[in-house]
């Protein structure tokens, strides 16, 4: 085939959570500074296809505040760009989909059925393969091609591929991105979701936390546990045990050697549900904990249901995309999963005050301790997620010293068409006290239940909320 040698004069971006909110209010947001070259049209890569629709860039404006005072100075302008911009950002404030306060750079589209809005006959689906036959995403941030490629309506991206060489240009970040903590919107594009095996050994502050989980298989686990139980007259559901009998506590779930510092999220829960006698079978043993852990979520253990929603949230709030094909590698890669309670139990029948008390003389609930600070302090994530009412309260009770966020409170984005009372959703966020500063943190009641954050768009909200919230952190520390 011929190649294509005309100008790239479109920019596609990953845009799980901006393709709904382009359809309904043509206009695309990302963090401001966000590097985008000048191009005339923005397309949209999300559900494993390069959508339709490119529309025409009306107009850009970087830097911008989601406030009724710079809505109001847009309408008062005259100018029909700035009253449609105007219009669009009133839109979206009173739909609650973010938040006032909120700075971003913003995009003024076309909308979809406008005549100068380029639409193909059909999306272009994502063919592509890494080398060992595995499906990767097309783009994890955002990548450029040209509309003469555009004019044969090509039906995959590996046509892409073949009629423009070299393929549509992939925006990189500099070398030591992954260094920085993660910016809104901002892709830690070299943190692949195909990356490489990890080192064999870990070392530094991963060398301690696999120090840690050795040191855990000399202590007698059943007899420990077959003590405190008695201690806290737990029996039945609400007693204590490990994953299974001779094995220790499950300390985490995630690839320690694997995350890179300022670019994964750190989920703290309350405690781990009691799987059923022998459930791993010999796929967990003693010898083989420490890597079975790590790569947990990667494998047939993988259990959408809980980790899921956790996934879309995380990604989301990074200013990322995830297919949910890649979901279990994402969990595995770029998150770790840890619980306060480190024992596993069907039912939990713990105090607040008696979780704070363990933590300062239980063995178990002390090695859990030190995971975790470890994990915050050296490991630095970009975010921590407490997931669940429970944790909340907890994580309040055990690092309340460190601990410094507050409720937010707004209504869900989806509208009934009832005349019941609209749905109130909520969340904590503020910041957790480290040697190095401070690390957003955010927490949640469970998703996926009917009182919480259970469709599509509650979920996606919630992350769209989270991002805005880590550029106004991002904003005051750079200030």
């Amino acid at each position: 085939m011929n190649e294509v040698s005309e100008v790239r004069d479109i920019v596609v971006v990953a845009a799980r959570g901006a393709y709904p909110i382009y359809l309904k209010y043509s206009i695309y947001f990302c963090q401001p500074g966000r590097s985008i070259r000048p191009v005339d049209r923005l397309g949209f890569y999300t559900g494993n296809e390069i959508k339709r629709e490119f529309p025409r860039i009306i107009a850009r404006r970087n830097d911008l505040g989601w406030d009724r005072a710079t809505i109001q100075m847009f309408g008062a302008s005259g100018v029909a760009d700035d009253l449609a911009m105007a219009s669009a950002m009133a839109r979206i404030l009173s739909d609650g989909v973010l938040p006032e306060g909120a700075t971003d750079q913003l995009f003024l589209l076309t909308p979809p059925r406008h005549p100068e809005t380029l639409v193909l006959d059909a999306p272009i689906l994502n063919t592509s393969r890494s080398a060992s036959g595995r499906r990767i995403a097309w783009t994890q941030g955002q990548r450029y091609l040209s509309t003469a490629v555009l004019t044969t309506n090509p039906e995959t991206t590996d046509y892409l591929r073949l009629v423009d060489r070299p393929m549509v240009e992939d925006d990189r970040p500099p070398p030591d991105a992954t260094n920085r903590p993660v910016r809104r919107g901002v892709k830690q594009r070299e943190v692949s979701l195909m990356a490489g095996p990890a080192p064999s050994a870990p070392t530094g502050w991963r060398a301690q936390l696999r120090e840690l989980h050795e040191a855990s298989l000399a202590v007698d686990w059943e007899t420990h546990l077959a003590a405190l139980n008695v201690r806290l007259d737990l029996t039945g559901e609400h007693a204590l045990s490990t994953t299974d009998v001779g094995l220790p506590p499950a300390w985490f779930n995630g690839d320690i050697e694997a995350i890179r510092e300022g670019a994964w999220t750190l989920v703290v829960s309350l405690n781990p549900g009691k799987p059923p006698a022998g459930f791993y079978g010999d796929d967990l043993r003693r010898d083989n904990g420490w890597d079975f852990w790590r790569r947990h979520n990667e494998g047939r253990w993988w259990y959408r249901r809980f980790f899921g929603p956790l996934v879309r949230v995380a990604a989301m709030a990074l200013g990322e995309t995830v297919e949910a094909a890649d979901e279990p590698h994402y969990a595995t890669e770029r998150m770790v999963f840890v619980e306060l309670c480190p024992f596993a139990s069907r039912r939990f029948a713990l105090s607040d005050q008696t979780v704070a008390a363990l933590a300062r003389d239980d063995r178990g609930f002390q090695t859990a301790a030190r995971f975790r600070r470890i994990l915050m302090e050296e490991g630095r994530p970009a975010l921590v997620l407490v997931n669940g009412t429970a944790a909340i309260r907890d994580a309040e009770a055990v690092d309340g010293d460190r601990l410094s966020w507050e409720q937010v409170s707004y209504q869900s984005p989806i509208v009934s068409r009832s005349d019941a009372r609209p749905k109130r959703l909520w969340h904590m966020q503020g910041s957790y006290a480290t040697m190095h500063g401070v690390t957003p943190v955010v927490g949640f009641p469970f998703l996926k239940k009917p009182a919480t954050h259970n469709a599509t768009a509650e979920i996606e909200n919630l992350g769209l909320r989270i991002q805005a919230f880590l550029a106004s952190m991002a904003g005051k520390a750079e200030a």
